[in-house]
């Protein structure tokens, strides 16, 4: 078996980075610069910073921000959020360094700094400073040295550069070198609801493109999917096709992260659509396709969410794309067979009927189609048929509670596996019976900053399954 351990040189992104700081930097910001004899590194000098989702331009008169939002994608002033980074060698006594950036005036901008991957300060609009003016963050470490600095912006502010003094060097991060372009909804776009302070506005694929070491670009519109055009003038992904082509080259990667708005609408509408999605790859590009997100577990799953999976799936394995499912991560262990049940169900039963065993503590998905649900067998009994429970609990876990569709006499029985998602909470409102009382916002929808970290870290680890050292 191949070793698909993870390494440096498979994934620039996971490479060392500087070390631990000795003590905590402090920062301050003013109207104008509070550094003298100091030389301002300007963002489109080269090799001086790694630009990840967007790219700053130089302007008529100053250097404009232009990220990768376009016309089709957004119907707002909202764009997709960016990244400049670069590895600072500070010789100056102190460790001074000044950030220079220019918030959009209207609300909402959200500006972010870290230094040696932690967090040092979250801006809206900046500390104080509202009316989309100059803003000098002036960062003190304290002690010369190399740091690296990761600034994160949204689409409606400006990096002017940074300054140092006369004998320091501003350096760009290594990366591959190559683009993820990411086309999907809101989860994409990205939209965060989180009860509890955040940094910066990076959602899951910000997140995922730093993990992989590469410009991770956000074509996402809220309300919108496969068939799905959404509402206020939105379009659905295969009609907004030049706002995500246009950013692709050879050696890319093009992920497709949708379905979850298409659950209306037949299974077969949104596989015939997702199939002509996916053939719009260009050649030489890697296609990566996921399966819809949801915010809860396995439990909540809607009427038709793992009919639209499934034809998804279907059309992405017949583009050669490489699949991830997000709503029945793949199991470890060794699965029992698939059985079929020996009875119909009636109302909405704690428990099923069927012709061979499973053991307790296995998902199962029952039923296929607009009638399929999953559970997790907490009990079970007999000697052929046999009936397995799942209104109660297993090693703390719960099976899901009572079925929430009919089941005909014969309907497979499927041994599966559950979702990132656990549980049925949310922030605001939590139950204890998963990870959705954090990871899903207090509008039941959209996921909180962690629940969009625990995003990334799921797609990583099934996109980065099969590369080999």
């Amino acid at each position: 078996m191949a070793d698909t351990r993870l390494q440096k040189r498979s994934i620039p992104g996971l490479a060392a980075i500087p070390g631990v700081m000795t003590s905590p930097p402090t920062i301050s910001a003013a109207a104008a610069t509070q550094l003298t004899s100091a030389a301002t590194i300007p963002p489109w000098q080269p090799g001086a910073y790694t630009f990840s989702g967007g790219k700053p331009s130089r302007g008529a008169s100053f250097p404009d921000d232009t990220s990768f939002g376009v016309a089709g994608m957004y119907t707002n002033t909202s764009a997709t959020p960016w990244v400049a980074e670069c590895d600072l060698d500070l010789a100056e006594a102190t460790g001074r360094f000044e950030v220079q950036v220019k918030p959009n005036a209207s609300a909402g901008v959200r500006i972010g700094i870290s230094i040696n991957g932690a967090p040092m300060q979250y801006m809206a609009n900046g500390p104080s400073i509202m009316d989309g003016t100059n803003q000098f963050h002036l960062v003190t470490m304290g002690a010369p040295g190399r740091y690296r600095m990761r600034l994160e912006l949204d689409g409606n502010a400006r990096f002017y550069g940074i300054s140092v003094a006369l004998t320091d060097t501003v350096r760009s991060v290594r990366q591959a070198g190559k683009r993820m372009v990411v086309v999907g909804d809101s989860y994409t776009e990205p939209t965060i609801v989180d009860s509890n302070p955040r940094v910066g506005n990076m959602g899951w694929v910000q997140r995922l493109g730093m993990m992989l070491g590469v410009s991770a670009i956000s074509c996402g519109s809220g309300g919108t999917g496969y068939v799905n055009p959404g509402a206020g003038g939105r379009v659905k992904f295969r009609d907004r096709s030049a706002d995500w082509l246009g950013q692709l080259s050879t050696g890319d990667i093009l992920v497709f992260a949708g379905g979850i708005n298409d659950t209306s609408y037949t299974a077969a509408q949104v596989g015939t659509e997702a199939a002509a999605c996916f053939a719009l790859c260009p050649p030489g590009v890697e296609l990566v396709v996921l399966s819809p997100f949801w915010p809860r577990g396995f439990q909540s799953y809607s009427a038709n969410l793992l009919a639209v999976r499934d034809a998804i799936k279907t059309a992405a394995v017949a583009a050669g794309a490489k699949y991830i499912d997000l709503l029945q991560i793949p199991a470890v262990e060794t699965l029992p067979a698939a059985t079929t049940l020996a009875a119909a169900t009636t109302g909405t039963p704690s428990q099923i009927s069927t012709v061979a065993n499973i053991p307790n503590g296995t998902y199962i998905q029952i039923g296929t189609d607009t009638n399929a649900e999953i559970r997790m067998t907490t009990g079970r009994s007999g000697s052929g048929p046999y009936t397995l429970s799942f209104g109660g609990s297993y090693n703390g876990l719960t099976g899901g509670g009572n079925l929430a569709r009919t089941h005909a006499l014969g309907d497979p029985v499927i041994p599966s596996g559950p979702g990132y998602m656990t549980g049925t909470g949310k922030q605001g409102t939590t139950v204890g019976d998963g990870n959705a009382d954090r990871y899903t916002g207090s509008d039941a929808t959209h996921p909180s900053g962690p629940g969009h970290f625990n995003i990334a870290t799921y797609v990583l680890r099934y996109y980065t399954e099969t590369l080999e050292g």
